[in-house]
């Protein structure tokens, strides 16, 4: 078997234990791609396996380079979206930080780099071009089997990648933030579903007499308690300057020791001007926002938390590619005895103008709550969330909150309480499935349902730390890896019998 690997820096040293383990089974050969040359050295190891093959394409580093013609051709273009069906505008283009970033109206100032500043729609579609050509020679030369990644198949560098495996039948595992109670869990392909095996067994509904069990706080992956803390203080005028020097200090840093990082992020100027938009933002939203909502604006009002702009939570799995049009079009479509309560993104906010928060803020039935209200406060205290591939519609629908979600692939959708809309228009159902029984005497069977949910979940994901890593200086025992090892395997309908030591 010849395995394509798409490793994530976040968590190298889970993917150096992966790598060096399933090398050591003869029948497979390990191909790793990372824009990263430090990424690949560090997997590689000071000694190289010779199962194991490397690739470091940048494509960014093209457009850095000027060696990207402006002059589309046309015919190549329609051949690709002909051959896989797809719009590289719609399905690569807008997937992509910084290829896509001019077409976001919500993030006008988000991630204005030095790829992103000489990139144009022509250049941005040669670019898909030479990525596709790139991946094909890539599959056919090694014949890959399967792709592994982690949260992978978005972008200029995946998208293509992902696009032609599945035209080709090659088989995806991508290790995927379960976003409750930091799970993970390899799923059936990009988008983050579930295994049949689960799927099944939400369907049928069998449920046994279950314990009466507090769910714990819920807590996204991708977030921790420090990280939010820390993040919050940065937001003062001492915090702030501190972020400036460190951020100097980086900078200079990769100008005089990692090239590959200096030039590609935006200019010194630019980076402060965009950090120092984040520090005024927080004080304007400081000024606007509410900071006390009353238990009877929560019974009656939907909670509809803002996301990272472009993020491949938002645009890998969602049809919405804008949340300013998304919140309008929502508000528009609210039953009217019903609020929307809106919370910024702790990470997204130099990102933004005042002119997003002052037109969120003077919609007639939207409550713009302050950034710094805790997520769980609000969907515990709330009648429901819609959103449009948030943590949070995960985190009500285990508390058996009505959820209304539009991701392409939640493997929520099952519950009944979970209202999975394709389109815009499909909120005009909303009145007609609050109006269903499971929301009534109290909510016990979307409560029990959910609390099910939960306990098949846990028997499924295995656990493994998010951001908390990067706060210890301890490391990491074997248990956790082994059992991503294992479950890998089972996944894979492979035998799991070899455990390599750090």
């Amino acid at each position: 078997m010849n395995i394509l690997i798409e490793p994530d820096s976040n968590f190298k040293w889970l993917w150096k234990k992966l790598i060096k383990t399933i090398s050591t089974f003869p029948k497979f050969k390990l191909f790793l791609f990372s824009k990263s040359l430090s990424l690949i050295s560090y997997l590689e190891g000071n000694k190289k396996n010779n199962l194991i093959k490397s690739f470091n394409t940048d494509f960014y580093k093209l457009i850095i380079e000027n060696k990207v013609s402006s002059k589309v051709d046309w015919t190549k273009v329609k051949y690709i979206e002909k051959k896989y069906a797809v719009n590289l505008l719609y399905d690569v283009i807008l997937t992509d930080r910084q290829l896509g970033k001019n077409f976001y109206v919500s993030a006008i100032k988000h991630h204005h780099s030095k790829v992103s500043k000489k990139c144009t729609i022509n250049i941005s579609l040669n670019l898909c071009v030479k990525a596709f050509v790139y991946w094909e020679n890539i599959i056919k030369k090694n014949k890959i089997n399967l792709i592994i990644g982690y949260g992978q198949g978005w972008g200029l560098h995946s998208r293509p990648l992902y696009i032609i495996a599945k035209k080709n039948n090659i088989n995806i595992r991508n290790l995927v933030s379960a976003r409750i109670r930091n799970l993970f869990y390899w799923s059936a392909n990009e988008y983050g579903e579930l295994n049949e095996t689960l799927k099944k067994s939400f369907k049928k509904q069998k449920i046994k007499p279950l314990k009466n069990k507090k769910i714990e706080s819920l807590k996204n992956i991708l977030s921790s308690s420090l990280v939010e803390k820390n993040l919050i203080k940065s937001r003062t005028f001492l915090g702030f300057s501190k972020v400036i020097i460190k951020y100097t200090l980086l900078y200079f840093y990769r100008f005089f020791r990692n090239k590959e990082k200096f030039n590609q992020t935006q200019p010194l100027y630019e980076g402060i001007t965009y950090l120092f938009n984040g520090y005024l933002n927080q004080k304007f939203i400081n000024k606007i926002a509410k900071k006390v909502i009353t238990p009877e604006e929560m019974k009656m009002s939907f909670f509809l938390p803002l996301q990272q702009v472009p993020e491949s939570s938002t645009i890998g799995l969602s049809f919405m590619h804008d949340q300013l049009n998304f919140i309008l079009e929502t508000s528009l479509r609210l039953p009217p005895q019903y609020k929307l309560i809106i919370k910024e993104h702790l990470y997204s906010i130099e990102g933004r103008n005042k002119d997003f928060y002052n037109t969120i803020k003077n919609l007639p039935n939207v409550i713009f709550a302050h950034n710094y209200m805790p997520g769980e406060y609000i969907i515990s205290r709330c009648l429901g969330v819609i959103t449009l591939s948030s943590s949070a519609a995960y985190e009500a629908a285990i508390m058996g909150k009505p959820t209304i979600i539009f991701e392409k692939k939640p493997y929520i959708k099952e519950l009944g309480h979970v209202l999975w809309c394709k389109h815009i228009d499909d909120l005009k159902g909303l009145p007609a499935f609050l109006n269903k029984g499971i929301f009534k005497n109290n909510r016990k069977v979307s409560i029990k349902n959910g609390q099910v949910f939960l306990q098949k979940c846990v028997k499924k994901f295995f656990s493994i730390e998010g951001d908390n890593l990067a706060f210890k200086e301890k490391e990491i025992s074997d248990t956790d890896n082994d059992k991503v090892l294992k479950d890998l395997f089972i996944s894979l309908n492979l035998k799991y019998d070899t455990k390599i030591s750090h």
